[in-house]
């Protein structure tokens, strides 16, 4: 938008950038799923599948190249200067198709995000759900600013109400305000996935999907809670901040949806706060000790497994009703 306005106060100089926004446009739906698959991804790797991604772009890409990129500069500055463009049925059905391809990346967005809150707890020991909040806000701004972009478009094309400068204006002018606010609120997020783990998402896929359908009968369930329990203080695996599933169900030598089963159907409780709840016991034992009188929080809650103060304040407040 901010290119081809700029090119139109200099009465279109660079005949290239003619009618560039509306291919770009697809690519911003794109952008954000991008974004959303490698920070809610375990190890997000790009594959030639994603180009396919891409077709949308082009498709529009070519649409325009036979209709106004490939025309005489003549022709291309009547047709921007008098609007002649919005009669085109081209046009009509490109404006009703970046509606159709940016609200579809947008749900599919909002679906891995939905999808991630539910597994990661039965896989992950300190991952921040409360942090993913951030993306439904993302989320729902995009939908109210292409909402209202959508509608604009579709009242100018029944009523001529605006030109196609002026709706550029609105366009950069709210966009402008939406890149500054992913700018801002976007870089104090961070990766879900702070380290490497040792499982794909196929194996968590495989863990939430399992956790309620292993015959836990096949092993005797109260000794192996006491088994459990036991290791928990004794070892205490929930000092490393990066404990998952699988490697905890390792040590215990057992199936990974096997823990998880037990942890969810016989003690009513996921991988993620069962572990949190014994890194706040841990934290209330050190925090007591006379030696760490003069030790911030922050610095026991890391001692205790966590691996962020937001974490750490968000659990405890949870299961002790009252701040740290």
């Amino acid at each position: 938008d901010f290119l081809e306005t700029y090119n139109a106060q200099l009465n279109f100089k660079y005949s290239f950038l003619i009618l560039i926004t509306p291919p770009v446009t697809l690519l911003h739906g794109l952008v954000l799923w991008f974004y959303t698959k490698s920070v809610t991804s375990v190890h997000f790797k790009l594959k030639p599948k994603y180009l396919l991604h891409f077709l949308p772009f082009l498709l529009m890409l070519a649409n325009l190249s036979f209709l106004i990129y490939f025309q005489p500069y003549e022709i291309k500055i009547d047709v921007v200067k008098n609007e002649i463009f919005k009669n085109w049925i081209n046009y009509k059905i490109g404006v009703l198709f970046v509606t159709l391809v940016m609200f579809f990346y947008l749900g599919w967005c909002l679906r891995m995000i939905n999808k991630y809150k539910e597994k990661a707890p039965h896989a992950f020991s300190n991952i921040d759900i409360e942090t993913l909040k951030w993306f439904k806000v993302l989320f729902f701004s995009a939908v109210i600013l292409y909402g209202v972009f959508v509608s604009l478009n579709f009242l100018d094309l029944i009523f001529r109400f605006m030109s196609f400068k002026e709706f550029q204006f609105i366009s950069f002018a709210f966009g402008s305000v939406f890149i500054l606010f992913l700018a801002f609120y976007g870089h104090q997020q961070s990766n879900v996935f702070s380290v490497n783990y040792s499982f794909s998402d196929d194996t968590m896929n495989f863990i939430a999907q399992n956790a309620y359908n292993f015959n836990i009968k096949d092993i005797k369930t109260k000794d192996f809670i006491e088994k459990l329990l036991n290791y928990m203080n004794t070892e205490k695996p929930y000092l490393d901040p990066n404990l998952n599933v699988e490697q905890l169900a390792k040590q215990l030598m057992v199936p990974p949806f096997y823990l998880s089963d037990v942890l969810n159907t016989k003690m009513n409780t996921n991988f993620l706060d069962f572990v949190n709840s014994h890194r706040i016991n841990e934290f209330k034992t050190i925090v007591s000790l006379p030696g760490n009188r003069n030790l911030k929080i922050d610095a026991l809650a890391k001692d205790a497994g966590f691996n962020s103060k937001a974490t750490f304040n968000r659990v405890f407040k949870k299961k002790m009703k009252i701040t740290p």
